[in-house]
């Protein structure tokens, strides 16, 4: 991937439409960019634990979506968001995107910095969400691979640390845009699959339930 790999997010609502953030790169103007973002996926320590997704958590600037989503987090309205990592290269070797479904806003953090340049506020994102879906294409030549996780009944509130160890159960999935060797994505690209299968087939055959915003959340048109 190119060092000049950026994150782009878009976000709609059920009541609002469109969430427009200030992006003018094309493709994704009007999009949400994110300067970072963490998610892992873990294991609860109990015998034949089903693969935990975490909550998701991101950062950017102050920018005009800021109030939107503030206004999504007090109604606690069900979002609909779309990832894309996009290696900045012209014949883009890496592609990710992640579809987030009945995403829900659970905390919100704000720091503004002054310096001789002027000020800068930059804000800190937490979302629970029923599922999310990854779409994987490491070069143009192979087919693109979905992997759709569900967040269980009871998945841990733990806000991801960012860790960047290389054990992949402790490993933020922001590495992807950082710099992560064809080796690793492979590796990742595995666990996920296993996850995935994991779901599918659990002995009681029914799908795992999301436990972020409560049974009263509808899903977003």
């Amino acid at each position: 991937m190119s060092e000049n790999s950026r994150i782009f997010m878009h976000l709609t609502s059920p009541s609002a439409g469109v969430i427009k953030g200030e992006c003018t790169v094309d493709e994704y103007e009007e999009w949400i960019e994110l300067d970072t973002w963490d998610w892992n996926l873990g294991r609860a320590k109990v015998e034949d634990a089903v693969p935990e997704p975490s909550l998701l958590s991101v950062s950017k600037l102050m920018d005009k979506s800021t109030t939107a989503m503030l206004t999504a987090m007090l109604k606690g309205e069900p979002l609909k968001a779309t990832l894309t990592v996009d290696d900045g290269s012209v014949d883009m070797l890496f592609e990710l995107s992640i579809e987030i479904e009945g995403l829900t806003i659970k905390d919100y953090n704000v720091q503004t910095a002054i310096s001789d340049k002027g000020a800068t506020v930059d804000e800190d994102w937490v979302f629970d969400y029923r599922t999310i879906t990854f779409k994987h294409q490491i070069d143009p030549k192979s087919g693109t691979k979905t992997v759709k996780l569900t967040r269980p009944q009871g998945a841990s509130t733990d806000v991801p640390a960012g860790n960047k160890k290389a054990e992949f159960k402790k490993v933020g999935l922001q590495l992807l845009a950082t710099g992560m060797s064809q080796r690793d994505l492979k590796e990742l690209w595995e666990e996920l699959v296993k996850a995935h299968e994991e779901e599918r087939n659990r002995p009681d055959g029914k799908p795992l339930e999301h436990a972020g915003a409560g049974a009263k959340d509808k899903e977003p048109k």
